[in-house]
């Protein structure tokens, strides 16, 4: 075996050239003759290959090293020349990898090399990574290791056992997430990070530290960690393994905190690098990433072309990656609307997270799973699979799990009409979203959360962080909810009383010479409806004398100078129809007349005729209706139908108000109600012979005679006439004490009203 030995001159004759060929080939020319001259026997070539392993590492030979190892014959292949053998083989066969290190590791425990049995051990966990598969084998590992510390609790190196704590780090990250220590160690290398030597190792640490810290939803952690590093991650000082993956980690940064177009970008170098390097190790990652952003969009087409490309290249990945592709087409299915179709991906993502052994995974499918049961309507399903994520998520003390879990039972309990567990779960959900700056969620659907959102501003939960993320998600639901007031509107428009805007909740001045047209274009549009509103009518109320060009002239620049004022997203024209954005915009005259119609339909409902639901409703129209419509402005010609009709349907509801309290015997309701419809007809006989039929009922004939006077006066002041004969039939009837009759009237009037 040793330099002399005649049996092996041939062989390391043979082998000799063999290496010194393979060098040549690539392209270390210059030191082939030197190396040559240096390999006199097998020890020199393994003492060659190990000297030149790492560099070949960094320069990302694999095959030529695993070709220079592959010239010594077995008898000659060390514990080290196995290490570094396994190494090679890393990024192109991580299970054959494992095997190598494993057998480096049987090799460093009998020469009782401890440098080499701790990197044989991370090169061990390092293979579980690449592999992106079963992680449940690594139990073994957590265990052997922590046994092997226990006895040699020193490192050989500041470097090796960094080395170490990042092995256990993602052992544990993956495979035991629960675990008590995941947060020592995720401490210890946090720590140790800056102070890597191996650059381009320090970035793919960094790379699942920043994985870790989303997962356990620490954002701002991650944040900072991105802005240390990111000056760093250059093409001319980094792998390109390393930098590809550095750019897929600042994308779901970036996605994660809802900053969708730098995302994009950080994604789109991602896949160029690749495509310009050759290297595509992570290219399934990148193209989740891609497909997540594109379900952003709008666009059912975008969702499965993208889609599609993940499924392209799903087979060619480790069964995680096929799990995520599951995952991802669940959620898109249902976007889609297609709950059924979601379910039969889902069950194929959470079986390959079970198998695979990596319970985060499996605690976010089956809060997916059960968001599903939810779409269907199986709700005792949907709290099955939730309080199993509850199970699994617990321990792991992610917060970001915590979010996505109060989520779905906030939504579950609001779907099957428990609003007490609807309401407890929102408060959870939305604390720890305002405490860690939560915008954006693996599986976000806009109208849930604007349904969500929507109910939290109902019931004053964390309203400034909901507004927030309303804003920042740009939220926008299908029916706009004018009923909420503390809804982050960018315009609100009062006409009720008084005339005022407010853009982002500071008033605009709206008197000035520059400003009187477009403002007077805003009245017209409000007093025609607000939507769908032709230019032709417009034109016709303010510029009556104009014709054809130049009325579309005067139209045009006005329209321009109004968007100048409140913005250019408020105002939208479509076929020659100017309609206020609804999704920005809260209107008080629409506000009031979805209320009025919420009224009107808990009046009709015999389910929903409770008095303190009807009289919250009540009061929400009336705080809406200060005043008549545009009481304070000018009042030209197509201004008065809207004034007219806004204050008809009020007394039309008010009858309606009267006849319900009538007949439950609420006078004195009944009395608020006539005087609130007096305010606005003063001049109707009707209202005032209400009140004195009311004031009699109640015993108070006096002020029942007090009221026929006033309105004996107001109508000889204005009109010079007296009361009708009904209004003077009841007088006499009040006056001269016929209760017997002043009841039969009162019969007539509740009949009459209702």
């Amino acid at each position: 075996m040793g330099k002399h030995n005649p049996k092996n001159n041939d062989k390391h004759a043979e082998t000799r050239q063999k290496v010194v060929k393979l060098l040549i080939e690539f392209g270390y020319f210059e030191n082939a003759t030197e190396f040559y001259d240096r390999l006199s026997s097998f020890e020199d070539i393994e003492s060659l290959i190990l000297k030149q392993a790492p560099v070949m590492m960094d320069r990302g030979q694999f095959v030529l090293l695993q070709n220079l190892i592959n010239t010594l014959p077995g008898e000659h292949h060390s514990p080290w020349i196995l290490y570094w053998s396994a190494t090679a083989f890393l990024p192109i066969d991580p299970h054959s990898a494992r095997q190598g290190y494993e057998a480096a590791l049987a090799g460093f425990e009998k020469t009782q090399d401890s440098s080499g049995i701790f990197i044989s051990w991370a090169g061990i966990v390092d293979s579980f990574i690449f592999a992106w598969d079963d992680f449940r084998p690594l139990d073994q590992w957590i265990k052997w290791m922590q046994d092997f510390l226990q006895k040699n609790p020193v490192f050989p190196s500041a470097e090796i056992e960094a080395r170490v704590v990042f092995a256990m780090f993602c052992s544990l990250m993956y495979r035991q997430p629960q675990h008590a220590e995941l947060p020592v160690w995720a401490q210890r290398l946090e720590r140790m990070l800056p102070y890597f030597p191996d650059k381009n190792r320090r970035l793919a640490m960094a790379t699942h530290y920043a994985l870790y810290l989303a997962w356990v939803g620490e954002f701002e952690s991650f944040t900072a960690l991105i802005e240390r590093l990111k000056p760093s991650a250059t093409i001319d000082s980094m792998q390109p393994v390393n930098l590809i993956a550095w750019f897929q980690t600042e994308a779901m940064h970036y996605w994660l905190n809802a900053n969708f177009e730098d995302s994009r970008k950080a994604v789109q170098t991602g896949l160029r690098l690749a495509d310009e390097t050759g290297v595509h190790l992570w290219d399934f990652i990148l193209r989740v990433q891609d497909a997540y952003l594109a379900l952003e969009s709008s666009n059912p087409d975008q969702w499965q072309n993208y889609l599609q490309k993940v499924r392209d290249i799903m087979d060619e990945n480790g069964r995680l990656h096929q799990a995520h592709y599951y995952y991802l087409a669940a959620l898109e299915a249902l976007l889609q609307k297609n709950p059924q179709r979601a379910l039969v991906h889902i069950k194929k993502s959470l079986q390959a997270t079970i198998e695979l052994g990596t319970p985060y995974h499996e605690a976010l499918n089956c809060i997916a799973r059960g968001r599903i049961h939810i779409e269907l309507a199986e709700y005792k399903k949907a709290e099955t699979w939730l309080s199993k994520a509850s199970a699994l998520a617990e321990p792991i003390n992610s917060r970001f799990l915590s979010f996505n879990l109060f989520l779905s039972q906030a939504e579950h309990g609001y779907a099957r009409e428990d609003n007490k567990a609807g309401v407890v779960a929102l408060v959870q959900a939305m604390a720890i979203g305002r405490q860690k700056n939560y915008f954006n969620t693996d599986w976000w659907r806009s109208q849930t959360m604007c349904g969500l959102c929507i109910k939290a501003l109902e019931n004053n939960i964390e309203v400034d962080y909901v507004q927030q993320l309303i804003k920042t998600r740009q939220l926008n639901p299908d029916s706009p909810p004018f009923h909420l007031d503390n809804w982050p509107w960018s315009v609100r428009i009062y006409t009720l009383g008084r005339f005022s805007v407010l853009l982002d909740g500071a008033s605009v001045r709206v008197n000035g010479k520059s400003k009187n047209k477009p403002i007077e274009l805003l009245k017209a549009l409000i007093a025609m409806g607000g939507r769908d509103v032709s230019e032709t009518r417009i034109c016709e109320a303010l510029w009556p004398d104009a014709e054809g060009d130049n009325a579309h002239s005067s139209f045009t620049s006005t329209l321009s100078r109004l968007r100048q004022l409140l913005g250019s997203n408020l105002l939208l024209v479509h076929n020659a129809q100017l309609s206020l954005n609804d999704h920005l915009c809260w209107l008080d005259i629409w506000a009031y007349e979805r209320s009025l119609g919420e009224l009107e339909s808990a009046l009709s409902n015999r389910e929903t005729q409770q008095l303190i639901i009807i009289e919250q409703k009540i009061q929400r129209v009336f705080d809406l209706y200060h005043g008549f419509f545009m009481e304070k402005e000018a009042q030209p010609g197509w201004m008065l139908p809207q004034r007219e009709r806004l204050q008809t349907k009020l007394l039309r509801m008010i009858k309606q108000l009267i006849s319900f309290y009538s007949s439950r015997g609420r006078c004195k309701k009944v009395i608020a109600l006539y005087e609130k419809a007096q305010e606005l007809d003063p001049l109707s006989e009707e209202y005032y012979r209400g009140l004195m039929r009311c004031h009699a009922a109640l015993g108070n004939a006096g002020e029942a005679l007090a009221i026929y006077k006033s309105c004996q006066s107001i109508l000889n002041v204005t009109f010079g006439i007296k009361p009708s004969d009904k209004t003077r039939q009841l007088f006499k009837l009040i006056k001269i004490g016929d209760k017997q009759q002043l009841k039969r009237a009162c019969e007539l009037c509740v009949q009459a009203t209702g």
